[in-house]
């Protein structure tokens, strides 16, 4: 529940983030689908893109990263194994944050 002109942000992956992590752990890594969608009842207000390169070093900052991703979830023992072997990985992090605001109609 909003009221009118009240304020709803949404955070989402741009389409590069976290590629160079997916091209390590997929033979087929995929760019995220842009999002255009403006939900019913919402105006655009504004649209911010984040994007940053983060490098990692050691086994453990790669896990760690994967294991706060969706992939942990969704990735085979094979792709695991492959992931585990890295010692550095530098990969974008891109997100894109829309600001809405209802409309009082």
């Amino acid at each position: 529940m909003l009221k009118p002109r009240g304020r709803y942000i949404v955070a989402y992956p741009d389409v590069y983030h976290l590629y160079e992590l997916k091209a390590a752990i997929y033979d087929t890594p995929y760019e995220n689908a842009p999002s255009t969608a403006v939900p019913n009842g919402f105006s655009l207000l504004k649209r911010e893109r984040v994007a940053y390169n983060l490098n990692l070093s050691g086994a453990e900052e790669i896990r760690d990263l994967f294991m706060m991703t969706p992939y942990a979830y969704r990735t085979g023992k094979k792709e695991r194994e492959r992931l585990e072997k890295m010692q550095n990985l530098a990969t974008r992090v891109e997100f894109l944050i829309d600001i809405y605001e209802k409309r009082a109609d």
